[in-house]
């Protein structure tokens, strides 16, 4: 792989980077029966979608076997569909066929709009600061003004880190790319190529539909069911083998990933090439390439299940040669999220500013707010700085920005006042006081609600915990061994802090199915709060495997989570 590529890469995971793409499809979906039309053909919960809100779906055959994959986006009364360009026709084909007296429209619209891409740890702060929109969830979608351009701003990420991809009306792209140029050169984003962005995507394990993932997957096969699927929803078509695979046990195959100890001769391996393991068919190759974030080749894959073990080390024979892989659940890359990178910082500024180099400080708390624009502290930190070598005028239009961003900030409002007064400006300072004062009584109010409301939903848990409970002691009291009951017990002991309590049903429960996976999350959390931990770390151990075999994605990820978060605390 090219130097330029690595470089651009690695630019993307220290900062950001941006480009315009012309691979996606955007199909607008109208009428007041889309909501309904879309909740029965596709596989996630359409009806969940508030307004700015979107998720991952797929439209699926009767078998369950992939037909497409996008994820549905609703904006005002429409709702935009969003895939790869290769399935735009897939997709109308799809409305096409099943439409038939519902009141809706569809068109494909990508063409009215060029599509910039903006991904990395500091495209939030570029967003924020550009368009002083603050978009929070995976898939959320609003309109806003960038650079003088009515945009259609989605938040989805491509490489594992935060993304946007910013729909730009193609009438007014005059002057656009110039003022994007201007504004990315002072973030230090980097213009990437369509090359890098592929590395980055199978960095992070996102797979493309017709590389990676075709019409001959089953949808959970692809490990996408825990985000796109609903089990809860209702019928839709493909549902019922969705159903019996969550019940009865993990597919044959599912879509992981392959770290190898030695990267191959050449660049990347053939897609879908196969591989054996001890001489007998393993697995599928997907799409693959040397990732210079890991410093190593890596390749998505379709692995059957008794080699789908996490870190589990085997040796795979293909048309190259034989490879030493570490098996890996995806994705290879995990970000570490920018706020938790301000905050690092933000301590180191303040150590910075304890022992007496305030210019030091300043300039990390300026990295601090361009990564995280809301971290509330930093901006009264890098004020208080400011305005101590009497630069006022910088102090007040940081608190102006952090207003913009957060109306409310009741901060913001005093530290004005201060400032303010220091500038001998009585009257402003006295308005900002009172607009304070104000704020803060309204927030006494809403809290002294919320802490009542919070009492009262904490004293209907423990009422509708004491009726689930005595519902399954009936159970028990008719078949002791009753798998449900048992795990019911034990994890309503551990939402009520009864965590002694919960250890012997849970026990039972894996003693009655020891591939209940859910029975092992409750029981290492119940081991946790014991102060037990090695029981905990062994209790997680044993149902990651369990999980990892029987395809249950979930579970394995929270337990793997908590597994983590026990060695960092250690």
């Amino acid at each position: 792989m090219s130097s330029h590529i690595n470089s651009e890469v690695l630019a993307v995971r220290e900062r950001g980077g941006y480009l315009f793409f012309d691979d996606f499809a955007l199909i607008e979906v109208t009428g007041k029966d889309a909501c309904s039309f879309l909740q029965g053909r596709t596989s996630n919960d359409v009806n969940l979608i508030g307004p700015g809100e979107g998720q991952p779906t797929s439209f699926l055959d009767r078998k369950g076997y992939l037909i497409s994959f996008l994820s549905i986006h609703r904006l005002d009364d429409r709702y935009l569909l969003l895939s790869d360009r290769a399935q735009a026709p897939i997709i109308m084909k799809e409305l096409a066929t099943y439409h038939f007296r519902e009141q809706i429209n569809y068109k494909e619209v990508q063409n009215d709009f060029a599509l910039l891409l903006i991904q990395g740890p500091l495209s939030d702060s570029f967003v924020v600061n550009h368009t002083s929109k603050v978009i929070g969830s995976e898939n959320a979608i609003v309109k806003c003004e960038l650079f003088g351009a009515d945009c259609i701003l989605l938040r989805k990420s491509l490489c594992g880190d935060a993304g946007y991809f910013v729909f730009v009306p193609a009438s007014q792209l005059d002057g656009f790319g110039q003022e994007l140029e201007s504004a990315a050169q002072q973030f230090q984003l980097k213009h990437i190529s369509k090359q890098a962005l592929d590395v980055l995507r199978i960095e992070a394990g996102i797979p493309l539909f017709g590389k990676d993932i075709t019409p001959d997957h089953l949808l959970p096969e692809t490990g996408l069911e825990q985000s796109a699927a609903s089990y809860n929803k209702g019928c839709f078509q493909g549902q019922e083998v969705l159903a019996r695979i969550k019940t009865y046990g993990a597919p044959r195959r599912a879509l992981v990933g392959l770290e190898f100890d030695q990267a191959p001769a050449t660049d990347s391996l053939p897609i879908d090439m196969t591989f054996a393991v001890n001489g007998e068919d393993a697995g599928v190759l997907k799409s693959n390439c040397f990732s210079p974030t890991l410093g190593r080749f890596i390749s998505m894959a379709f692995i059957s299940r008794d080699y789908r073990l996490p870190d589990h080390q085997i040796t795979i024979a293909c048309g190259e040669g034989n490879f030493a892989v570490k098996v890996k659940f995806l994705p290879f890359y995990t970000a570490v999220e920018a706020k938790s990178r301000a905050k690092d910082l933000y301590q180191k500024a303040l150590q910075e500013f304890a022992y007496g180099s305030e210019e030091k400080a300043i300039h990390s708390l300026r990295e601090v707010i361009e990564l995280d624009p809301l971290l509330v502290d930093a901006y009264e930190s890098l004020g208080v700085i400011l305005s101590r070598h009497q630069q006022l005028d910088e102090a007040i239009a940081l608190m102006h920005r952090l207003m913009d961003l957060q109306p409310d900030s009741i901060m913001a409002h005093t530290n004005l006042s201060i400032y303010y007064m220091q500038q001998g400006n009585i009257e402003k300072a006295e308005e900002e006081k009172a607009i304070s004062m104000s704020i803060r009584m309204a927030q006494l109010a809403k809290e002294a609600v919320a802490q009542k409301r919070k009492d009262e939903d904490k004293a209907k848990l423990a009422e509708e915990s004491e009726k689930r409970l005595d519902m399954f002691r009936q159970v028990l009291a008719i078949d002791p061994h009753d798998l449900l009951a048992n795990n019911g017990i034990g994890t309503i002991y551990v939402e009520l802090g009864r965590f002694e309590d919960a250890l012997p049903y849970l026990h039972k429960a894996i003693a009655i199915k020891p591939t209940h996976t859910v029975a092992y999350v409750a029981l290492g959390k119940a081991y946790e709060q014991l102060g037990q931990i090695d029981n905990a770390v062994k209790v997680y151990n044993s149902g990651i495997e369990v999980a990892a075999k029987r395809g249950d994605i979930t579970p394995m990820k929270e337990m793997q989570g908590l597994l983590a978060a026990l060695a960092h605390a250690g």
